[in-house]
């Protein structure tokens, strides 16, 4: 019986383990205390399928159609100059602010 079973359970984990999907998220990067936009901000993607964009004058961000191994929750880091540096999760069809804290 296992040795029925052997070869469609590694067609399946096969399967599963070689998807990908597609996200789209949206955020802005903030100053913590006043609010301002952070624009030239680097996010930075801190898991497999790397991504790298920096944010606009407005400090604004845009994933379209970005093709990842995870479909669930996704790592990013944040930095700018003269701020500290924040990590946090993004996750399919969101919009996100972040709040970055000067480091002086």
């Amino acid at each position: 019986m296992i040795r029925t079973l052997a070869p469609s359970l590694l067609f399946c984990i096969f399967l599963f383990a070689g998807c990908k999907c597609t996200i789209e998220v949206s955020g802005v990067v903030l100053d913590l205390y006043t609010n301002e936009p952070i624009g030239g901000a680097f996010v930075l993607g801190v898991a497999p399928g790397s991504i790298d964009f920096v944010t606009d004058s407005t400090g604004e961000f845009e994933f379209e159609e970005l093709e990842l191994d995870d479909c669930d929750a996704y790592n990013v880091k944040v930095q700018a100059q003269g701020y500290s540096e924040k990590t946090v999760a993004i996750t399919n069809g969101s919009h996100i602010e972040i709040r970055l804290d000067t480091i002086f």
